[in-house]
């Protein structure tokens, strides 16, 4: 039982400093906070394979909106559902701002941020958080003013 608790407070204290190191720079956090800049994608749309990729569970999948995916940590009969679902994605001229959610033992919201490469032939991960469902892009500039958001490791998945 100590050996659990003491593993649960060093895992906190690893993801407290690893969290620490990937804040978003403050240059995209002004582009991003530009609303009028950006457009919330239709759910006919397609987000680029490259960004998508960033977003896909450890099974290279990612549900669209109303699709069909695990929300729990219950493995699915008869094949492999996606872990994680796209909620909306927007863009600008340099950014993909994707909000997905993942099931599991714990339902949670992540932001992946992505920027096109100056010659739009590929595409850069800069940020990646979790934090509130939001319900749109609005929201997550709110959002991100208020702070409310957890930067995550860019750890590609």
């Amino acid at each position: 039982m100590l050996q659990r608790v003491l593993a649960l407070v060093l895992a906190f204290c690893a993801t407290s400093t690893v969290q620490a190191q990937w804040p978003l720079p403050d240059a995209d956090r002004k582009a991003l906070e530009s609303e009028s800049r950006f457009r919330t994608l239709a759910d006919s749309e397609l987000l680029p394979r490259e960004v998508s990729d960033f977003c896909a569970d450890i099974n290279g999948l990612l549900a669209m909106p109303g699709d069909r995916w695990s929300a729990t940590d219950a493995r699915s009969a008869g094949g492999i559902l996606p872990t994680r679902r796209l909620v909306w994605a927007a863009r600008s001229d340099a950014y993909f701002v994707v909000h997905y959610e993942q099931g599991g033992f714990a339902h949670t919201y992540h932001v992946v941020v992505a920027s096109a490469e100056p010659d739009a032939s590929a595409f850069k991960l800069i940020w990646r958080a979790s934090g509130p469902r939001l319900r749109d892009y609005p929201n997550f500039v709110r959002a991100l003013k208020a702070n409310d958001f957890d930067s995550e490791p860019l750890l590609h998945r």
